[in-house]
C-alpha cells in the first residue's frame, strides 16, 4: 500500500481524516525551522523524513500553539507516496495559524 495523504485542522480534521487508522505514529512539527536533510530537529521537514522512514501510518502534528510561516530554504518537501507503506495524515493548527512558503 502506497501512503495516502490527508489533511485536517484540529480535532474534527483529525477524527473526519482517519476513519481506517487503527494506530498511527505521531511526529510533532514543535517549531518553524527548515535547513537541509533530514532537516533541525522539531521541524516540519524533519517530521516527514522520519515518516517517509516509517512502515505504517503517520501522522505529522503541528504544536497546538506554533503560528507564523514556515520558509523552505532547501529542497522542496516531498512526503513519500511510493516507496512507504501505510497512510500520512497532516494535522495543523488551522486557518492562519502556521503556513508554508518557499524561501
Amino acid at each position: 500500500m502506497n501512503k495516502r495523504i490527508t489533511a485536517g485542522t484540529g480535532a474534527l480534521g483529525a477524527l473526519l481524516a482517519m476513519p481506517g487508522v487503527a494506530q498511527a505514529d505521531d511526529f510533532k512539527v514543535k517549531n518553524l525551522d527548515d535547513g537541509a536533510v533530514p532537516g533541525p530537529p522539531g521541524s516540519l521537514r524533519r517530521a516527514v523524513e522520519e515518516a517517509n522512514a516509517n512502515i505504517g501510518d503517520d501522522r505529522i502534528v503541528f504544536a497546538s500553539k506554533l503560528s507564523g510561516t514556515i520558509n523552505l530554504t532547501a529542497t522542496a518537501i516531498y512526503p513519500d507516496t511510493a516507496d512507504a507503506s501505510g497512510d500520512l495524515e497532516i494535522v495543523g493548527p488551522g486557518g492562519e495559524a502556521a503556513r508554508g512558503q518557499r524561501g
